[in-house]
């Protein structure tokens, strides 16, 4: 799709507009994988797409319980619900099965977003959106490239 360079939280605010323009989930789940090093900003991705979803909870990093679920008040672009996973932790793909990730794939108007997704890469489906972000200086700025669907 593109790449785009952003200087601070509004700016990835339109990035989270973009994506989402790209999304459906009528079939089944839509993926965002999220791509970054530490601290380069995935999990202020999904706060801010959180919000534009109208999830009105604190959105934090699911880094130990691993998956957070947020129904949305109400749908919005198809979506009813909201997947924020942290795949940081996994040190297996079979690690995933307790969270019925399976299942959750196949479920549409659901919206998942996974940080790490390199780490469950095989668990994916082929028609998702890829975002990497990348740190380019310490006052904010990011690079952005978003591919897929």
């Amino acid at each position: 799709m593109s790449t785009i360079t952003i200087q601070n939280q509004v700016d990835m605010g339109a990035v989270v507009s973009r994506v989402l323009e790209h999304v459906n989930a009528q079939d089944a789940a839509a993926v965002v994988a999220l791509h970054g090093e530490l601290g380069a900003g995935k999990t202020t991705f999904v706060q801010i797409l959180a919000k534009a979803l109208g999830v009105s909870e604190a959105v934090t990093s699911p880094t130990f319980v691993i998956m957070k679920q947020y129904e949305l008040p109400e749908e919005k672009n198809g979506l009813r619900e909201l997947i924020h996973i942290d795949a940081y932790r996994i040190d297996d793909e079979n690690e995933m099965t307790p969270l019925r990730f399976t299942e959750l794939l196949a479920t549409p108007g659901t919206l998942v977003c996974v940080e790490w997704a390199e780490k469950i890469k095989n668990l994916l489906p082929k028609n998702l959106i890829d975002v990497s972000i990348n740190i380019t200086n310490q006052d904010g700025g990011r690079e952005i490239s978003i591919h897929g669907t």
